[in-house]
């Protein structure tokens, strides 16, 4: 069985290899076209398939088609950014409140709720949400409410404006070859950028297929080692019955530190698209091999002291 696992791995390995040594291989352009491209391709796909069935004679139409809905884009965009910028104006200010002022801020409550929900959709359910806070602990798990519900508005804002920016990016690409004056310089800038495109595309192929194949490879891997220990602790349980007590024990550690840790919503956790509970389970993952890791340290060390006693 462990000689299995070591094959899958290194054929993961060597696979993950050969698709890198292969992306570099048609891998031409810079890599803000890439991300441009990527973007585009994710919500748009018909966009650059136009874009790449484009003449120079039909260059200035699709420059214009283009240049349009991006300012369509862009009118969106700002009606989208506002009822997220006052979630997170509301959030931040119910995190400055305190055991000592939470009574003055929950009386000032009305007016405050007049002026940062007046152009808000959901002003009558903030406000009916906070007015079900009954004390200062109450509004802790109401912040934590709040933040996942900013969560997915602030990544799907996020990723609206990387792919406004996208569009902004290749039209601007475009816009540039329309600039030279001469007709055979266009058709000679076009023929490349559409190049540089088409290779960005197989480069996003290639990188999904590697990631998807050491994803399956390794949670094939992962899945084995698993059967593998499991048949062991059936096999020999008589023996291995402290080895089930440890993992519950390890499984209880865990669902403790899940349950008392309270994550901040950062903007790279928020960028990542990782939600509240994630979170939680991210920093109970990390402490767990903390504690593992400083309790096998604590161990050697006990175990080499211990032996230099006993020579």
């Amino acid at each position: 069985m462990r000689r299995i696992v070591n094959i899958i791995v290194f054929a993961a390995a060597l696979v993950v290899a050969l698709l890198s040594v292969l992306f570099v291989g048609v891998y031409n352009d810079d890599e803000s076209l890439y991300n441009q491209v990527g973007a585009i391709k994710e919500k748009s796909p018909e966009m650059i398939d136009e874009f790449l069935a484009v003449t120079p004679e039909t260059l200035p139409q699709y420059v214009a088609t283009v240049q349009e809905k991006a300012a369509n884009l862009n009118a969106e965009l700002k009606e989208q950014q506002l009822p997220k910028d006052i979630l997170y104006t509301y959030i931040s200010n119910l995190k400055e409140v305190d055991a000592d002022n939470f009574e003055a801020f929950k009386a000032d409550f009305p007016h405050y709720s007049s002026v940062l929900f007046a152009a808000c959709d959901k002003k009558q359910e903030y406000i009916d949400g906070f007015n079900n806070v009954a004390d200062f602990e109450s509004l802790q798990r109401y912040i934590t409410k709040l933040e996942d519900e900013y969560a997915p508005m602030r990544q799907d804002y996020l990723v609206e404006k990387n792919y406004v920016k996208s569009v902004n990016g290749l039209v601007g690409r475009a816009t540039l070859v329309l600039d030279n004056v001469s007709a055979s310089k266009q058709e000679t800038k076009l023929a490349e950028l559409q190049d540089a495109v088409k290779s960005c595309t197989k480069s996003a192929v290639l990188i999904n297929c590697a990631t998807g194949l050491l994803y399956a490879l390794f949670f094939i891997a992962i899945g084995m080692m698993v059967c593998f220990a499991i048949f062991q602790l059936v096999k020999n349980f008589k023996t291995s019955y402290k080895v089930l007590i440890v993992i519950v024990a390890a499984c209880a550690y865990i669902l403790i530190l899940y349950s008392v840790f309270t994550p901040e919503m950062t903007p790279s956790a928020i960028k990542m698209q990782h939600t509240v509970s994630e979170l939680k389970w991210i920093n109970a993952g990390i402490i767990t091999c903390y504690t593992v890791f400083i309790g096998a340290l604590v161990s050697i060390v006990a175990t080499w002291i211990i032996n230099l006693f006993k020579k």
